[in-house]
């Protein structure tokens, strides 16, 4: 591809994403997955193209006891799942071979420049893990989100496609993720309250440091979860989630107590067609990256893990408590 002749067409704040399901499915669930993107967009914008595929896989268990209140209706387009697979090649312009990973479990965001297509497919059962079709798609649209501002004409023009000038180290790219979605679902209580699981200070202080203990315990720090190398050799060692997700996440809980607020800490994303991750990372948070490592490590080496009992507010985390 001459990445030169591709033009950049995502759209920022004005896409109105589309939705597909397997026929059959749950439409409680595709509510609340989709009451849930909408309840974030609103705030950070609709950012596009961008589909959004729910599947249901063999051997899923319903829980008869579980949630089942009435809801509006979904909105989804319902396919079987062969032809799910033919319209999501289409939109991605692939063969239909491998192309929808049906894995129980799976839930990630695929990109495309050729067409410009972001594309969001979730295999996981909501009777098993129904949290995560609350917190879950906001993370993932966190990704679509840092495709859309890390993909300018400017990276396209210097064949800098997906390099972290532009999107930001793995780390980042995970931990931001993570962090910003878990936090935001902490700050609006509401999103839960279709569901019995709820993710008050208790549940989200659990999380933040278990986040901590799987960073303390892997005795390596976030710069070794810099690239795609490095995922590769963490892959080898099986600590992609201690240091690109836990690490990355525990790493934004530092800065966003440097900018102390969510409103300011989504300001960089504006930035980084522009001038590029390490120049709106300094910008935004008032330090060049290496002083950030620095300071991290630090930050680190100070941080006590509360495993039995919520952390407090003088903790290393407690001031995320208040809402």
């Amino acid at each position: 591809m001459d990445s030169q002749n591709v033009p950049v067409k995502f759209n920022i704040n004005d896409f109105e994403p589309i939705y597909y399901s397997t026929t059959g499915y749950p439409e409680f669930w595709e509510c609340v997955y989709r009451d849930s993107i909408e309840h974030f967009s609103k705030i950070w914008g609709k950012v596009g193209p961008l589909y959004f595929f729910l599947i249901k896989i063999n051997g899923w268990e319903p829980n008869l006891n579980s949630q089942q209140k009435p809801f509006a209706e979904s909105k989804f387009i319902r396919k079987s799942n062969s032809n799910l697979e033919k319209e999501y090649c289409r939109i991605v312009n692939r063969s239909e071979k491998n192309c929808v990973n049906r894995e129980g479990g799976n839930h990630g965001m695929s990109w495309s420049l050729n067409p410009n297509t972001m594309v969001i497919t979730m295999t996981m059962s909501p009777y098993q893990d129904p949290i995560q079709f609350v917190i879950g798609p906001i993370h993932e649209y966190m990704h679509a989100y840092q495709t859309v501002y890390g993909y300018s004409e400017k990276a396209v023009a210097s064949n800098q496609m997906g390099q972290s000038l532009w999107r930001g180290p793995s780390w980042w790219m995970e931990g931001s993720a993570t962090f910003v979605s878990s936090l935001y679902c902490y700050q609006n209580p509401v999103l839960f309250e279709d569901i019995t699981d709820r993710w008050d200070w208790e549940a989200y202080s659990r999380d933040l440091n278990t986040h901590l203990n799987n960073y303390k315990k892997s005795r390596k720090t976030i710069q070794q979860g810099a690239t795609y190398d490095d995922w590769n050799l963490l892959e080898n060692e099986n600590l992609v989630h201690e240091i690109i997700y836990s690490g990355g996440s525990i790493a934004c809980v530092f800065l966003i107590q440097q900018c102390r607020s969510l409103q300011k800490f989504m300001e960089i994303f504006p930035l980084i067609p522009e001038i590029g991750w390490g120049e709106a990372f300094k910008k935004s948070f008032g330090m060049p990256v290496e002083a950030f490592y620095m300071k991290f490590q630090k930050f680190v080496a100070n941080a006590k893990v509360s495993k039995e009992t919520p952390s407090e507010k003088e903790s290393w985390c407690g001031f995320l408590k208040e809402r």
